[in-house]
Order: C-alpha cells, then structure tokens, then sequence
C-alpha cells in the first residue's frame, strides 16, 4: 500500500509589496429589507499590482468588535503576503447586526449585495475595473463561516477556495454543488463536545462528508489545540490557499484566465481512523473508499497536515526575508529612531524583530502587544492597527551601524538587513 510519506523541504518566498501598500474602505448602508445595520469593508492592494487576479475576503465572526474587523484584517501581514503572491486584493469587513448575529451572517438579509456594491465601489476608488468580476477565496469564522458558506452557495462560479473556520452554523442545507472547488474546515477539536459550540461541529461534519461521498475536494483538517478560537489555524490554512491557488490561478504572476480544475488523483489521502491515528495515501494506491478520506491537494500540504491535526502547529522550516529599507534618524542628541520595512514569511509570519547596533543586540523590540509585531487572536484578526516597524534606541550618542532582523513564529530569523549608519549630533 503505497503511503505519501515523503517530507518535501517547500521554501515559500512572499513576492510583492510591504504594509504600507494601498488601503481603502467603503460604507454600504441598509437599504429595503436589509436586516443588518452596519457593514463597512476595507481593501489592500499590494504595491504595484497591475491586474487583479483574485479577491481574498476574511469575514469575522458575531463576536468581532466591528468598529476594527476590517481594517485589521487588511492589515494582517501574513494575509498580505498570500495576496501579494497571487496579485490578489485583500478584504475584510466589519458587520454589525441590529438584533441577532444572523441579520447580517445570513447574505439574503443584504449582506450579500452589500459586498457585491463595497466591490463595485472598490473598483471605483482604485481604477482596477477587474475587481467586479475577479473570483473569490472566502474566509469566515464562525457566523462568519456560516456567511461565507451561504455566498459559496450563491455564486458557485466565483470561489476558488472556501474556508470555514468553525462553521457554517445557522442553517440547515447541505450544499454539494460545485465539488472542484476545495473546501477546508478549519475547527477546534475541542468544539466536538462544548455544549455551546457542538452543534458547529455536528454540522461541519455532515457537510463534509456529504460532499467528500460525491466527490467534493474537502479537507478535514481541526486543531487540536483549539475550541472556538481560531488559534494558529493560519499556519496550516495559509499555505493550503496557497496550494490551491497553483492549480485554481495558474503560475504566480500569469494574469487573469480560467480558474483552474482540481482532481482526486493530482492530490493525496488522509485518513483518521476511530483511536485518532492518522495516515497519508497516494489516491490510486488507497485500499479503502476514497470518498471517506481526507482529500489533500498536495504531498508538501498532506505533511503538513498531519503535523497540524497533531500538535495544532506547523514547524516552518525556512527564515522570512531580511527587513528592507532601513533608516536611522537622530530625534536628539542622545536617540536615534529607525523605521525599516518588512515583507511576511508566508508560513508563519513575523513574530518579532531584533535590532542590532554595531553587531550587537539591543533591548527588545516593542509593538502593541509587548515584544510581538503581529499575533494571531481570538477572531485570527489584529486586536489593534499593525504595530510600527520602528524602534528607538535612548542611549545613542556615538557614531553607529544599526542592522534589523525579522523573526517568525517558528523562532527562524532572518538575515540581517542592509545597514544603517548615523553620526553623533552636531558631527558633519
């Protein structure tokens, strides 16, 4: 019985713009029947993108703060990176319901035709016309889940690939048309049997394996670490979009076309079995029912996985890109202030930066959340506006070379970036 055991060592590097690329954000009020009392949406555009492939849209949950959802969303620098490989825009909304979660988590109460007018507006406000009618990769979290779900429902033809972290929740049909676009659920292991939650769990099951016995290209892929939080989710459902997205856009930098088709046999198999254990298979070489596996789009994605449902994390095996565009600035005699920018390891992101002055560490760096840049939360959106890539040093009369590094949530840092030099006050 051939078994896909082989570990591929997959360097993924994150093509395009820094953080400080293009943001917009547009209100879309009620209007007749509409349920939902609020939605305001926020879009990023990497830096010098010149067609947009793709629309990635992360969807908060009923219990995201909806005056930061979006904007924090778009933010994200590990998003960023996944959308500035693909040329894709990325998107976050912040909806609020004027009496239950399902005024707006349900998008035939205007939600729906809300982010089809915030995406007309955003191809107003950017010149990028292809934004109308560009496919989707749609990501919710839990009542966010349940609205993404319901979309894919709607327009079949646009998505490209469906996450459902923790959900759907509030309906009752089991949707198995469009069985080539992948589908990913994301959950916490721990929701299975939470008083509150296990109903997510009862449902999402039922989805999968309904879908998985037509056929449908569906991965089962819970944290076992997690309940209804999202956790570390993004270290496996960030490189699984990514995957995807090489067969459903085509090479990184094509331009637009076809989506692309996704089959059984191009993929592997994981099977969990009733004591918990876990096993990869190549499709044509799987003794049992294939339709009762885990489908999985590639080799490098079904190790990954199985790391994943194991630990609840995925060791990223390569250092992010060296910080860029380093300067120093003396804000008195005695500090200097530097500013740098960074591009996201896609795997994991940016924990942390080190500074070094004259090849020697200095204090921690220190954003908004202590020593972290970026972390992931509760909703898998910031708590607050991205921290500066910034850092002052209060004792800094002499003549130096600063240098930065970028640090990712495997602990891998970086090569040092190009250096910074600055003189003491006064010195020509």
């Amino acid at each position: 019985m051939g078994r896909c055991l082989t570990l591929l060592l997959f360097v993924i590097v994150a093509a395009g713009a820094p953080a400080r690329a293009k943001q917009y954000s547009v209100s879309i009020p009620p209007e007749g029947a509409a349920k939902y009392k609020e939605a305001n949406y926020a879009l990023w555009l990497p830096d010098g993108v010149q067609r947009i492939r793709g629309i990635i849209m992360h969807q908060h949950g009923c219990g995201e703060p909806a005056e930061l959802a979006g904007a924090t969303a778009t933010f994200d620098v590990q998003w960023q990176a996944l959308a500035s490989k693909w040329d894709c825009a990325l998107m976050g909304a912040s909806l609020r319901a004027s009496t239950a979660c399902q005024d707006w988590s349900e998008p035939n109460n205007g939600s729906g035709d809300a982010f089809l007018k915030a995406i007309d507006q955003f191809a107003q406000q950017t010149g990028h016309t292809e934004l109308t009618s560009v496919p989707w990769v749609l990501w919710g979290h839990s009542g966010g889940a349940n609205w993404v779900y319901r979309m894919f429902m709607l327009h079949p033809q646009r998505v490209l690939v469906l996450v459902l972290r923790s959900g759907p929740v509030f309906s009752g049909d089991l949707f198995t048309g469009a069985l080539d676009t992948p589908v990913l659920y994301n959950l916490g292991a721990k929701e299975k049997n939470d008083n509150q939650f296990g109903r997510i769990w009862t449902k999402a099951q039922q989805l999968f394996e309904a879908r998985r016995a037509k056929g449908g290209l569906d991965t089962w892929a819970p944290d076992p670490q997690s309940s209804h939080d999202c956790r570390f989710g993004r270290l496996f459902v960030i490189p699984y979009i990514d995957a995807c997205l090489t067969r459903r856009l085509g090479p990184a930098n094509a331009g637009a076309g076809e989506i692309g088709r996704m089959d059984l046999f191009t993929a592997c198999l994981g099977s969990i079995d009733s004591s918990g254990l876990t096993a990869l298979y190549e499709p044509k070489s799987y003794g049992g029912d294939p339709t009762k596996a885990v489908w999985l789009p590639n080799r490098q994605i079904a190790s990954m996985w199985l790391e994943f449902i194991g630990r609840g994390w995925v060791t990223d095996l390569t250092p992010p890109p060296a910080p860029t565009h380093l300067e120093a600035s003396r804000t008195d005699p005695d500090h200097v202030t530097l500013r740098w920018q960074a591009q996201a390891d896609l795997q994991s992101g940016i924990k942390t930066f080190r500074v070094y002055r004259n090849n020697r560490p200095l204090p921690a760096y220190r954003g908004a959340d202590g020593e972290i840049f970026q972390k992931p939360n509760y909703h898998d959106t910031l708590d607050k506006h991205l921290s500066e890539m910034a850092y002052t040093d209060p004792n800094a009369t002499g003549d130096y070379t600063y240098r930065v590094t970028a640090v990712n949530w495997s602990g891998l840092e970086s090569r040092k970036s190009d250096p910074a030099t600055i003189q003491p006050a006064g010195s020509r």
